[in-house]
């Protein structure tokens, strides 16, 4: 028997309650998909996930000094320091001095790094591929649409290339 007041029916999950589910499902279903073939990169080259978030930033930002990098990733300066000896020693990075201030050396990835990142992210790109492959076209082009108006909230400008859907 319905409480009294009551209609009888479920309360209307918010839209972005709804959202942050699917998402993190997706996402979650993804990360296991992709985490076997990334793992194997990472085990291959015997890097640790900070190394990989690191060359993954100075691949998308460039040269960093120790502190840049330390703080990007949050861990202390010398700890940061013996992380880019160790991809040093791989031959991922190097410290160049920097060209403002030939006092400072800047933390630089090597076409070895920029090679493991671009393979970690064909790998992931080809998941997403496969995902995205059993939507419709239409679907798929709404889907690109969705995602622009994210990335122009996100960035705050328009994605080069691509019209804004009205």
């Amino acid at each position: 028997m319905a409480a009294r007041g009551s209609t009888g029916k479920k309360p209307e999950i918010p839209a972005a309650e709804l959202v942050r589910d699917r998402f993190r499902q997706v996402t979650r279903l993804l990360n296991a998909q992709y985490v076997g073939e990334g793992l194997s990169l990472m085990q291959k080259h015997w890097l640790t996930f900070p190394q990989i978030v690191t060359l993954f930033m100075l691949r998308n930002d460039g040269p960093r000094s120790i502190s840049e990098v330390a703080g990007r990733i949050n861990l202390s300066r010398a700890a940061t320091s013996h992380l880019v000896d160790r991809l040093v020693k791989k031959r991922f990075v190097v410290r160049e001095k920097s060209t403002h201030d030939r006092r400072h050396k800047l933390v630089t990835l090597t076409e070895r790094g920029m090679s493991l990142v671009e393979a970690l992210d064909q790998s992931r790109l080809r998941r997403l591929s496969s995902l995205v492959s059993v939507l419709s076209p239409e679907l798929q082009h709404q889907f690109v649409d969705l995602l622009d108006r994210l990335i122009v909230h996100l960035n705050g400008d328009r994605p080069e290339g691509r019209p804004l859907a009205e």
